[in-house]
């Protein structure tokens, strides 16, 4: 696996279409997608919901926040994430904001 070197939201077109390259039913409407890169997420895996959207005309701010189920907290694992984001050929992703909660055990 090759390290990931950008993070955030990809708004060059050559990089975006390197990571695109990848899945080939992506990259065939590669206009309809954003592409997000996480940070390293240390010693845990987990996932990301979505948090927020806020859209106005075609532009698109997406909020998502990151959650570790009780059972994925002891993962030694640094991991990344790749984010496609549909949002078709008119609209555009102006920016995403990434939050970490505590787990989901801590909830309950």
């Amino acid at each position: 696996m090759e390290e990931l070197f950008h993070v955030g939201l990809i708004n060059d077109a050559k990089t975006k279409a390197l990571h695109l390259k990848g899945f080939p039913a992506l990259s065939e409407n590669a206009s309809d997608y954003s592409v997000f890169i996480s940070e390293k997420h240390g010693n845990s895996a987990g996932n990301y919901e979505l948090a927020d959207i806020q859209i106005d005309g075609s532009k698109i701010r997406l909020e998502l926040k990151f959650e570790k189920e009780p059972s994925e907290i002891g993962s030694a694992v640094m991991n990344r994430r790749i984010l496609f984001i549909r949002t078709r050929t008119h609209c555009q992703l102006l920016s995403v904001v990434t939050l970490k909660t505590a787990s989901r055990l801590s909830k309950k």
